[in-house]
């Protein structure tokens, strides 16, 4: 396979918003997607500061695939793909950190580590308290489904799940909503747990669903786009209620992750 071409880099402005553009020859129709580098609450940093005499660069990273409505023949592009506006504490399942080996190797050691504390093993109630808002293109997301799981995975079954961007098939379900007229949904829950739990979110909703190929090849279903979004540790709070909202923003659902799932129904 030819590798993919670079065509552009930006950077954000201090109010946190950014325009990129780009022109590209090519004989068949453009596929673009965006990486995004980011440090924003990078999870080593904050899970593992007590190693802050080290100095890392360490980065987050992500992808999605730019929609091909928002892609035109020219030398100038005539619509503007608004993402909206994000909070960037999230993490989607997919994401990567990237970071050095040697901070692989000291990861890995303390994920092993003994617990020693004595009141480890008691279970303990864990809230957490999610709000958004869904766009498609310029219209609120109306009934967008959100249900809230924890993951209950083995570390090495959860990573396998992660880059599938899928449920596991021993994650506990908690919660469901949807998105209201406005396209937006706040969702609590609770969850009991020796350990810290690891909550997120599974998104069902059919923004531009039935304009993507693999709609137009299965007419017979009814196809809906899922992603997932799991919900950072500060955000959880111990008790029966969530001390602390934690507040996506506004996404446009037009977008595509670089792994994502379809399913046939709800």
């Amino acid at each position: 396979n030819d590798p993919d071409d670079k065509l552009f880099t930006t950077h954000p402005n201090i109010d946190g918003s950014f325009e990129i553009s780009a022109t590209h020859e090519e004989f068949t129709k453009l596929s673009l997607y965006m990486v995004v580098y980011h440090q924003c609450e990078h999870l080593i940093h904050y899970k593992y500061n007590q190693l802050k005499d080290r100095e890392y660069q360490r980065w987050r990273r992500f992808i999605f695939r730019i929609p091909g409505q928002y892609v035109n023949d020219g030398e100038k592009a005539i619509k503007v793909f608004d993402l909206g506006t994000w909070n960037l504490q999230f993490k989607f399942m997919d994401e990567e950190l990237v970071m050095s080996c040697a901070m692989k190797s000291i990861t890995l050691s303390i994920l092993l580590a003994l617990i020693s504390n004595t009141d480890a093993f008691i279970k303990r109630n864990q809230s957490f308290a999610i709000h958004g808002k869904f766009m498609c293109g310029q219209y609120p997301l109306h009934r967008a489904a959100i249900e809230l799981w924890e993951d209950d995975r083995s570390l090495l079954k959860s990573i396998v799940y992660i880059l599938k961007q899928k449920r596991g098939p021993n994650d506990a379900y908690i919660a469901r909503t949807n998105t209201n007229e406005h396209g937006e949904f706040t969702i609590n829950g609770s969850y009991r747990s020796v350990y810290q739990v690891n909550p997120y979110i599974y998104v069902y909703h059919r923004c531009d669903a039935d304009k993507l190929p693999i709609s137009k090849s299965r007419p017979m279903f009814k196809l809906w786009r899922t992603f997932v979004i799991k919900i950072p540790g500060k955000y959880i709070s111990e008790g029966n209620y969530a001390l602390q909202l934690f507040n996506l923003g506004v996404y446009n659902l037009q977008f595509q992750f670089a792994n994502v799932e379809w399913c046939p129904k709800i």
